[in-house]
């Protein structure tokens, strides 16, 4: 009983009609933008971060390179 019920709702499925290049251009484009947005927004993301963690440091390093120079340019000019 239970495979005659599997068989006839197997039957009665249509066939599988081809996609048209227009539908496919359209899924296509569909997924592309959702994941295009997906990908910015991590880009995004990890800029964020990597300005938080990486813009101090780097600051720090120029003000401290910048104050030696300071204090070992003290030549005479001539």
């Amino acid at each position: 009983m239970v495979s005659a019920i599997t068989w006839t709702s197997c039957t009665k499925e249509k066939a599988a009609v081809p996609l048209t290049k227009k539908e496919i251009k359209q899924q296509v484009d569909s997924i592309m933008n959702a994941r295009s947005k997906a990908i910015i927004e991590q880009a995004n993301r990890d800029l964020q971060y990597r300005l938080k963690i990486e813009v101090k440091g780097k600051a720090d390093s120029l003000i401290k390179a910048h104050a030696k120079a300071d204090t070992t340019l003290k030549t005479p000019k001539i």
